[in-house]
């Protein structure tokens, strides 16, 4: 048969509440921190690849610039 849960004075529940909050505040910088680095990462990528196709179309980056480019 289940227990129940265990009752926490309010000041013991405050502390457990205000430990987790820290973790997952930590938890949450390191998240953000590694999303920047994936982002960059892919970014990087992406340009090494849009570099190497213009090197392969035998145009220069301002010929295709100026293909691209709004008027």
């Amino acid at each position: 048969m289940p227990r129940g849960r265990k009752v926490y004075a309010p000041a013991e529940e405050l502390e457990m509440i205000n430990s987790k909050i820290e973790t997952t505040e930590e938890e949450l910088k390191q998240l953000k921190a590694r999303k920047k680095e994936l982002e960059k990462i892919i970014d990087e990528t992406e340009v090494r690849e849009l570099y190497d196709v213009i090197k392969k179309s035998g145009k220069t980056v301002v010929e295709i610039m100026e293909i691209i480019k709004p008027d």
